[in-house]
């Protein structure tokens, strides 16, 4: 079994993500998960699909010509099925605080050092209609080892929330 990760980015918002579901469907191709996400003026898609070696390197050469022929930006990498994190939970981190990249780089590195590996990721930004502040919204998934000592992560991170002067909790993820 092959494995191809897809990312498509193009300014129409439907055609993009239909041609590519058009494609994988055609050369017999499976969706194991998509994405989609508007960015400003485009949208992007991010799919991983499998197949037989033929199919897929069928859809890979259909998918490079789709991308010359549309204003889509396509990108493709062969990649192999995701081996399962071994003893580890998924857990909900939510922060909201004041826009500032300084602040959201800190909360990843925080993750980062301490070998906790991201799943998901959604983060948004808006203004508040009271205050006129620009305001963020993260909210990510992560998988905690089972080892790892949760209650000190969380006063950890607490105390990195209070730091920057956000509010962040992390809380098992139940859709799992």
């Amino acid at each position: 079994m092959e494995y191809l990760d897809i990312i498509a980015l193009g300014n129409d918002q439907n055609l993009v993500t239909t041609s590519l579901t058009e494609l994988i469907t055609k050369y017999e191709c499976n969706i194991m998960r998509l994405r989609f996400s508007t960015l400003g003026a485009e949208s992007a898609t991010m799919v991983i699909v499998t197949g037989n070696r033929n199919a897929v390197d069928k859809l890979e050469s259909a998918l490079e010509e789709f991308g010359e022929s549309s204003n889509a930006t396509i990108v493709l990498k062969r990649t192999e099925q995701k081996n399962p994190t071994p003893s580890a939970i998924p857990y909900n981190i939510q922060v909201v605080g004041i826009d500032d990249s300084i602040i959201i780089h800190e909360i990843f590195s925080f993750f980062t050092e301490q070998n906790i590996p991201f799943e998901d990721i959604y983060l948004e930004t808006a203004t508040s209609h009271i205050t006129d502040t620009a305001l963020f919204n993260l909210s990510m998934t992560a998988k905690i080892p089972t080892e790892t000592n949760l209650n000190s992560i969380r006063e950890e991170f607490i105390g990195l929330c209070d730091e920057l002067n956000v509010d962040g909790g992390i809380e098992p993820d139940k859709s799992h």
